[in-house]
């Protein structure tokens, strides 16, 4: 299971059900909601042993860390606050299993408000770290 995956699974279990998002809010999505997005790892921070025989493509298991960046949206300034309390709250330090990925933790570290004028829409934007085991290959 990749990141997003998980990510869009684990955060449909909160209060905005499936009004979950990759990357961009849809243009008549009916808010609060949430969109999401995973900026990709520069690489592995440990390579485990059976992920690379010298044989073949990878197989095996990578412990990952990637920037992920969420946007909690609201009609309201207050709406787009509490859902984003709703986020950190589920997500901060959260280590365990988000369907079949093992997360070992999430770090979020920066909160910042936004406002969009012409749609008269409030975001509170969170930004973090994940790390995780990432398998590859047939494992």
């Amino acid at each position: 299971m990749s990141l997003s995956a998980a990510l869009y699974d684990y955060l449909s279990t909160l209060t905005v059900g499936d009004r979950v998002y990759p990357r961009r809010l849809p243009k008549d999505a009916v808010l609060p909601a949430i969109t999401y997005q995973v900026i990709p790892a520069v690489g592995p921070l440990k390579v485990h042993s059976d992920a690379h025989s010298g044989t073949g493509p990878p197989d095996g298991s990578f412990f990952m860390r990637t920037r992920i960046q969420l946007d909690c949206w609201g009609g309201t300034y207050i709406d787009a606050e509490d859902l984003a309390a709703e986020v950190r709250h589920a997500l901060h330090g959260f280590s365990g299993f988000m369907g079949d990925l093992e997360v070992s933790s999430v770090h979020l570290d920066i909160d910042m408000d936004s406002y969009d004028q012409d749609v008269d829409t409030y975001r509170r934007i969170i930004d973090g770290m994940v790390q995780y085991n990432e398998m590859v290959g047939g494992s």
